[in-house]
């Protein structure tokens, strides 16, 4: 069965399974977006902003910006939700609203497959360069990732 690292995927029904990325084994891929993406960032100065809060607050900031909730704790999307216990962390608890498909482990050509809805483990993000940005004087882009600590349920 075909798998994937990224939670999108997953939840159009794909096999989950995390890579390495960032030196953390696991690692689940959350958001890409690069200062060209039209509509997120309408100006270069709005990109900007969201890269030097991230260099600044870290992956919280990111996580944050996601609502515009007083409470920055539990953060409903609209397939899962963010659940942290202070709004600086970026320690966290996904929270499926349907249980998607995790490959667990592979035992020869076994797939230990089983469906989870809650997992804990921590954002963290990584910047890219590409050609044909709208500025050069930071990176053109980040992944936000997640990296899985634990399988609660």
């Amino acid at each position: 069965m075909k798998t994937t690292h990224s939670v999108w995927e997953a939840l159009d029904g794909e096999l989950l399974k995390g890579i390495k990325a960032l030196g953390r084994e696991n690692s689940v891929l959350i958001d890409v977006s690069c200062d060209t993406d039209d509509g997120t960032y309408p100006t270069v100065k709005s990109y900007r902003r969201e890269v030097l809060g991230m260099d600044d607050e870290g992956t919280s900031y990111w996580i944050n910006r996601l609502t515009r909730k007083k409470d920055k704790t539990r953060i409903e999307l609209s397939e899962y939700s963010i659940l942290r216990e202070k709004s600086w962390e970026e320690e966290a608890v996904l929270e499926f609203k349907e249980p998607v498909n995790v490959l667990l482990a592979e035992i020869g050509e076994e797939q230990i497959i089983r469906k989870i809805k809650k997992v804990k483990g921590r954002f963290d993000h990584d910047y890219f360069w590409t050609k044909g940005g709208r500025q050069s004087e930071l990176a053109n882009g980040f992944e936000v990732w997640f990296s899985i600590e634990e399988y609660l349920e």
